[in-house]
């Protein structure tokens, strides 16, 4: 009796640690992606800013012809 219920507490504290390094990789990955998305919205923001001083640049490189 004594090994089954040994047996049975070391399959507990394996899912327990299971479900523990799961939850920890989906924070992890949550964290990740959040990261991801602000990087790829900053540099669009950054795209549109450079668009937009070529375009003014242009101009006064025009209106001082």
């Amino acid at each position: 009796m004594s090994i089954e219920k040994g047996v049975k507490d070391m399959w507990v504290i394996f899912l327990l640690s299971a479900a523990t390094f799961g939850i920890a990789a989906l924070l992890i990955l949550f964290i990740g992606h959040k990261i991801y998305i602000r990087m790829q919205r900053d540099k669009e923001v950054f795209d549109v800013e450079k668009k937009a001083y070529e375009k003014i640049k242009k101009e006064i490189q025009e209106e001082s012809e």
